[in-house]
């Protein structure tokens, strides 16, 4: 990724381009093991997003815990604990996403987790407290808003770790520094959300008013005309409807300026994948164009990219 591409952790991504003209762009330790109980129990039965991974993981986590606390002659090979500690993980990891409750409840104590070889805990969760700088990520989908949704990543030591919650978070700032306790496993990690397990350490200056120097870039799939062309939007931003209403919106205190990019073709082409969005600043293809045409992030305050 483009060093200066990485600082910018608001991140707006259009999927509907014809919207843009009439809509804006928009268990576990001390209390902690009653708080994940509390939220569970909220979420009903939610380990069942799928019952055959449901009954997979409570398989693969039933026998960490026999091979945890079991005689050692009566463990299975560290081989097999492995290969099972893995399968385990890319399911948990997946889960964590759809439902961090259900996470939580498939959690290993860490007592527990103690207990086994160390090639196994290296694929097993841990429960940690990590202080970072919260990365928000917005996502708007116009046609479908049920998949428009925020997105959290915890910058920490140099790494970039996915951060989910079964409870909302609080309003963050991208920007800020928090504390946050929940579970580790390998990129992510996993909290309830609650007050005790998130503290804001520094909260970001918000930088919401004045000229919001923006940068869009247009992307489409190879071979296909797109329904706009790069005037019309740029026209529709910085000149239109959006322009408009944001000024009126703030009371002339919000206005936006900028560069809007020729439509660059990216394969494979994110249809409906949201998972997808949060990686569009790797693609290649929008790093040769943003170096070729000699365009710097750094210089702009806000980055959305539009999908036709």
């Amino acid at each position: 990724m483009l060093p200066e591409l990485k600082r910018y952790a608001f991140l707006a991504v259009v999927l509907a381009v014809v919207a843009l003209s009439a809509i804006g762009l928009d268990a576990l330790q001390s209390s902690h093991e009653a708080q994940v109980a509390a939220v569970s129990s909220a979420a009903g039965d939610t380990t069942n997003t799928a019952g055959s991974v449901s009954a997979e993981l409570g398989k693969l986590t039933g026998s960490l815990y026999q091979n945890a606390t079991a005689p050692q002659s009566a463990r299975a090979p560290e081989a097999a604990q492995a290969s099972a500690a893995s399968q385990r993980a890319a399911l948990m990891k997946g889960l964590a996403e759809t439902n961090p409750a259900a996470f939580l409840g498939y959690a290993l104590p860490k007592e527990v987790r103690a207990k086994l070889p160390t090639s196994v805990r290296a694929q097993v969760e841990e429960y940690k407290t990590l202080t970072g700088e919260i990365e928000v990520l917005h996502i708007d989908d116009f046609e479908n808003h049920k998949n428009s949704k925020f997105k959290y990543f915890l910058r920490v030591g140099g790494k970039r770790l996915a951060l989910y919650a079964a409870q909302d978070l609080p309003a963050l700032l991208s920007g800020s520094a928090i504390t946050v306790k929940g579970y580790q496993l390998g990129d992510i990690i996993v909290t309830t959300g609650g007050p005790a397990e998130i503290t804001v350490r520094k909260a970001a200056k918000p930088e919401s008013v004045g000229n919001q120097r923006t940068l869009v870039i247009l992307l489409k799939a190879a071979g296909v005309t797109p329904s706009v062309t790069q005037k019309q939007l740029r026209e529709q931003i910085f000149s239109g409807p959006f322009q408009q209403f944001y000024k009126e919106q703030s009371y002339d205190k919000v206005r936006f300026s900028g560069t809007v990019t020729k439509w660059i073709d990216i394969e494979p082409y994110p249809v409906a994948s949201c998972a997808y969005l949060d990686v569009l600043p790797d693609r290649p293809e929008i790093k040769n164009y943003l170096l070729s045409n000699g365009i710097a992030p750094s210089g702009y305050d806000r980055i959305v990219f539009v999908l036709d």
